[in-house]
């Protein structure tokens, strides 16, 4: 019984999708807090309070919300971060499995079997975007549904574009080129050390793996029998990376194109989608950085942070943000109070001091009392700052100290001030006093 449940657990351990599991967590958690991070920002655990989740659950696209057309862009989107995770993962780890050499489309397969993070991403999108889309908005179900398929659709529609490259890519003609490049190198001292260097990888202790998850979602168990060698595995792994290279060098030029012609409306994505692309090059970045340093990625990375910034301190590398517009090349005005002083005509400010008594006399007319001897009292408002909770919590308030005053509050108002989302909440406030005065609003 001992004998058999051991048997069952190395199966379950030595599974392909459970051993890449294992390995993300042991060796690339950088790359999933990637994939954590979107999940916070989708269930609202990030960015809530500067409506973060609302630009994945509600995107914007061309002045419109709720459009097939943004749903479409987001499916593209997500899955371009996708295809940059798997290509990543690939690069890292695909040497410590040999028998990814001996199967027909490797890289596909690869990314079937490490496809957790992704899929769990997606459930969670269509499960928030479904219950934002129920409980705060007033689509039809029937269009919610058809958006989701819409999202789904589009990203499984780009996910067969880009494998259907490394269907093809993986045939004679790019090994053949591979071998032609071995050929032209094999003599250089540089291509020797590079050699010898990889097969020093496939020398490492590998991961034992003894059944995987097939195309056609069935398990297929390895045949261990087969036996690699070092010089032909050191081939199909650069055929494999060079394949996975050349989709991330499409992928940033296709997120360069869109960046170029950003001024064109059709080219202004949603914000969601944005982030997206931005998170897939630096998902790369991270790769690539994590494939050549090795060991020395995190103490490179640190070192580059501190050098930027010492370069950014020293001007090295200009930190300045130039104004479009404006003429640079000519020397900067003074900006003090002598040279404001010279600009302002005191004619202006005697009309500006007028202007304003004459407000303030309008105001204390409209309040005086019958107690002549009682001056009305003068309120001003000075909300906070805060993104949508605080432009709500200024509204509400202002909305019961006219109810407890009767309506005589806002009538001693002379000033709304603050900041951001406090000043949202009062311009709206003002806005449903004056349509009450107006008769539209009853209440």
């Amino acid at each position: 019984m001992l004998n058999k449940l051991r048997y069952i657990l190395d199966t379950i351990e030595s599974f392909f999708p459970v051993k890449l599991l294992m390995l993300n967590f042991k060796k690339n958690q950088i790359l999933l807090l990637f994939w954590l991070g979107l999940i916070a920002m989708v269930t609202g655990h990030f960015g809530a309070n500067i409506g973060v989740p609302y630009l994945f659950l509600d995107p914007e696209y061309m002045g419109e919300v709720g459009s097939l057309k943004t749903m479409v862009i987001m499916g593209g989107s997500t899955a371009v971060f996708t295809i940059s995770y798997f290509i990543t993962c690939y690069i890292l780890d695909s040497h410590r499995f040999n028998f990814l050499s001996t199967i027909r489309f490797p890289f596909i397969r690869y990314s079937l079997n490490n496809s957790f993070f992704p899929l769990l991403f997606l459930v969670i999108y269509t499960v928030s975007f479904l219950d934002f889309k129920l409980e705060d908005t007033v689509e039809e179900n029937s269009w919610i549904i058809l958006e989701i398929f819409i999202f789904v659709l589009s990203f499984f529609t780009m996910m067969f574009m880009f494998f259907s490259y490394f269907g093809k890519t993986n045939k004679d003609p790019l090994m053949s080129l591979v071998s032609n490049i071995d050929s032209r190198f094999k003599k250089s001292r540089i291509y020797t050390v590079s050699v010898m260097s990889k097969i020093t990888q496939v020398k490492e202790k590998k991961y034992r793996i003894s059944c995987y998850l097939d195309l056609n979602f069935r398990i297929r168990k390895v045949n261990q029998k087969l036996t690699y060698d070092k010089y032909e595995l050191v081939k199909i792994i650069d055929q494999h990376h060079l394949n996975a290279v050349v989709v991330e060098i499409i992928i940033i030029i296709l997120i360069f194109v869109i960046g170029q012609f950003r001024e064109n409306e059709i080219f202004q994505i949603p914000a969601a989608s944005s982030a997206l692309l931005f998170l897939s090059i630096l998902m790369m970045f991270t790769g690539a950085f994590s494939y050549w340093l090795r060991g020395w990625a995190i103490s490179s990375l640190i070192l580059l942070v501190v050098l930027f910034n010492f370069f950014l301190k020293n001007d090295i590398i200009n930190g300045n943000y130039q104004a479009f517009g404006l003429n640079y090349s000519i020397n900067k005005a003074e900006y003090n109070k002598n040279t404001l002083d010279r600009l302002v005509l005191r004619d202006t400010v005697d009309k500006d001091i007028n202007y304003t008594l004459g407000i303030l006399e309008n105001w204390k007319k409209k309040n005086i009392k019958k107690d002549k001897e009682t001056l009305p009292k003068m309120v001003f408002v000075c909300s906070s700052g805060g993104g949508q909770r605080s432009a709500y919590w200024t509204l509400h308030t202002l909305q019961q100290l006219d109810s407890i005053t009767s309506g005589s509050f806002f009538e001693h108002t002379m000033m709304y001030t603050g900041a951001s989302g406090g000043l949202i909440g009062s311009a709206y406030y003002r806005e449903l006093m004056l349509k009450h005065l107006q008769g539209d609003l009853s209440n």
